[in-house]
């Protein structure tokens, strides 16, 4: 998701057949209550200190769900702007 994240607030997603599909497959994982269900590896780079992570831990389902969530929507603010 870093990388796709990147992409979109470059403008490049919607020039890209391939990003769009990316970021067409994070929009199908968003359910009716707008959280996304996306299956991410818990990696250890994807720290606070980085920026990936919001949440101080992914112990819990719900900041994990809150963290995905929150990229996702990123992604998909700056991958559909001005579209």
């Amino acid at each position: 998701m870093e990388y796709i994240e990147w992409f979109s607030r470059c403008g490049i997603v919607k020039h890209v057949p391939a990003l769009r599909e990316v970021v067409d497959d994070i929009l199908s994982t968003v359910d009716d209550e707008g959280i996304c269900n996306a299956p991410v590896l818990e990696l250890k780079d994807w720290g606070a200190y980085g920026g990936f992570r919001l949440e101080t831990d992914w112990k819990s389902r719900i900041r994990k769900a809150c963290d995905i969530t929150f990229r996702a929507l990123l992604i998909l603010h700056y991958a559909y702007e001005g579209v």
